[in-house]
Parts: C-alpha cells; sequence; structure tokens
C-alpha cells in the first residue's frame, strides 16, 4: 500500500476521501448516461504513484 506522500503526483492524492468519493459519483453519472447504471459499490482496485483503477457492477456487468 502507498503511504500518502507516494499517492501525491501532479497533484492527484490517489487515497483522499474526498477525491475518492468524487471518482465513485463521476463513475455513476458516466454509467447511467450510458444506460447501465451502478448496481453496487465501485471498488478501488489498484493504486499506483501514476495511475489508480476502479472497478463498477452496473446492470451489463462490471465496469
Amino acid at each position: 500500500m502507498l503511504t500518502a506522500d507516494e499517492s501525491i503526483i501532479d497533484g492527484n492524492n490517489w487515497t483522499d476521501p474526498v477525491w475518492r468519493d468524487g471518482v465513485r459519483r463521476w463513475i455513476g453519472e458516466q454509467l447511467a448516461a450510458g444506460g447501465t447504471p451502478v448496481v453496487g459499490p465501485v471498488e478501488q482496485q489498484r493504486v499506483r504513484p501514476w495511475s489508480v483503477t476502479y472497478r463498477a457492477p452496473s446492470t451489463a456487468g462490471w465496469h
């Protein structure tokens, strides 16, 4: 797991709860707009200093 300092790259703190909540909202909005709303918790799968990966269950399966 990354420390808080290691997760901040170019001003992005991948582990900040406020940032994560915003990402989860954005994912929900994007999937809903595409006709496949989120049906369960959005999961943070991987955190690296240069990126983060999320996974979301929707009515069309996992994205």
